[in-house]
């Protein structure tokens, strides 16, 4: 069964919701992409359903809503 995840950013300009079937649905990724992104220590990522995403508030604060799965071989 989804659980409902909410969410902000630090200073709560964004809010949102999102459902996810993911046991444990974050991670910390130090990847060489997560922390050029993130910072020195990478980002932490959310594990959920795609369609699901309800942006509540700051929508027009947001550059990227989701990194789509790739079609590369």
């Amino acid at each position: 069964m989804p659980m409902k995840l909410e969410g902000s950013c630090q200073c709560g300009g964004i809010e949102f919701t999102l459902q996810s079937q993911t046991p444990v649905p974050y991670q910390l990724c130090a990847c060489s992409i997560c922390r050029k992104v993130g910072g020195h220590l990478g980002s932490v990522n959310l594990g959920g359903i795609a369609d699901s995403l309800n942006i509540i508030k700051g929508k027009d604060m947001i550059k990227y809503e989701a990194i789509q799965p790739s079609t590369a071989p």
